[in-house]
């Protein structure tokens, strides 16, 4: 459980050099989150005050949110209980997620303000507003997104579930991580551990692990799965501290990159936000936004790569000069929040060359 402070906001870290947008972030006060923290959701909430619903009263026209990696709920929460006129598409691999919401949120869904998919949030060129919302009138023909967002962490709930085994705290758990657990044409963890070759395996955790001593790692996996084929996350805790109990002194950081590594193999992560990067831009409407929360440097960098391109091609401009960090204030709130890195970018925008 979530434990929150009352603060008095001083500070806000997102390098942003416009007053207003400050001042529309510093506005929101603690929230209390019962399940998960939305990292960066003043930034978030900030972002479609400032460039996305500003136009409503003005023009009548209802907003179309897209929540890609809706996970608990709260950022798509939070945007529905601000924003009035906003409707969002809710989507989740994670088939517990979708269920979660569909209770949590009810009251959206009865409004007809809330659409909720169980997919990848690859699968952004195949969800049309326009067709989800069929019923509005105030969505125009072949209506697109006005703000997408993806959140490529895993959330709480996911963190603590037995079944998924991605929590290196949960020894018993069977050593799975797969998201979508009713998938079999997917492998399992521990099946990556018992089947891939020696070169396979270094080349996850050199890579996706950025691991110095993935050599000594492999060698030990490749041992002792002769021995007994890996099941449980145990098992893979056992090979990891006889690995480096000698080359170590901070274990967490270690199981944290390791983990990670096999949990971005599992889920094909880097190629599927590659994916979703290469169609996601054409599926906004002219001047909409696309957000990207990523938590570590291989996904920040795939991101940073495209948002250059977009730009060298005249697609439109980065939001900010940089990807901003969390402020001082959610980092008292939500320590896990540290590696939280957010870009964000506007399609064919109106403004000048100034970035903001």
């Amino acid at each position: 459980m979530i434990k929150f402070y009352k603060f008095t906001l001083k500070s806000f870290s997102s390098r942003s050099k416009n007053s207003s947008m400050n001042s529309i972030i510093n506005s929101y006060d603690p929230v209390y989150f019962k399940d998960h923290y939305p990292v960066m959701w003043r930034n978030v909430l900030g972002i479609i005050d400032q460039f996305v619903t500003s136009e409503i009263s003005e023009r009548g026209c209802a907003k179309a949110i897209g929540d890609f990696t809706i996970g608990c709920g709260n950022h798509s929460s939070l945007i529905l209980n601000k924003f009035k006129n906003a409707h969002v598409v809710g989507v989740d691999l994670d088939k517990k997620m979708i269920e979660y919401n569909y209770k949590k949120l009810i009251k959206f869904l009865k409004q007809k303000r809330l659409v909720l998919i169980e997919d990848s949030y690859v699968a952004v060129d195949a969800l049309h507003p326009y067709e989800l919302f069929d019923e509005n009138p105030n969505f125009p023909e072949r209506k697109k997104f006005d703000f997408i967002l993806v959140d490529l962490g895993f959330n709480s709930m996911q963190l603590e579930d037995t079944e998924k085994g991605i929590s290196f705290k949960n020894p018993e758990a069977p050593l799975d991580m797969r998201y979508d657990l009713e998938n079999e044409n997917k492998s399992k963890a521990n099946d990556i551990l018992n089947h891939s070759t020696e070169l396979e395996l270094m080349e996850i955790f050199s890579k996706y692990g950025e691991e110095r001593y993935y050599e000594s790692l492999t060698k030990n996996i490749m041992t002792k799965r002769d021995i007994k084929r890996f099941e449980t996350v145990g098992d893979f805790l056992t090979v990891i501290n006889d690995t480096y109990s000698n080359k170590s002194n901070e274990k967490f950081s270690t199981y944290t990159r390791l983990f990670q590594a096999l949990r971005i193999a599992v889920n094909y992560e880097l190629l599927n936000i590659q994916r979703f990067l290469g169609k996601a831009l054409f599926n906004l409407e002219e001047n909409g936004i696309l957000c990207v929360i990523s938590f570590h440097s291989l996904e920040d960098k795939i991101v940073a790569n495209f948002i250059k391109e977009w730009q060298k091609n005249n697609l439109g401009k980065s939001i900010f000069n940089h990807g901003i960090k969390p402020s001082a204030i959610e980092l008292e709130e939500n320590s896990r929040s540290h590696s939280a890195i957010l870009r964000a970018f506007r399609f064919k925008p109106f403004i000048s060359d100034n970035n903001i």
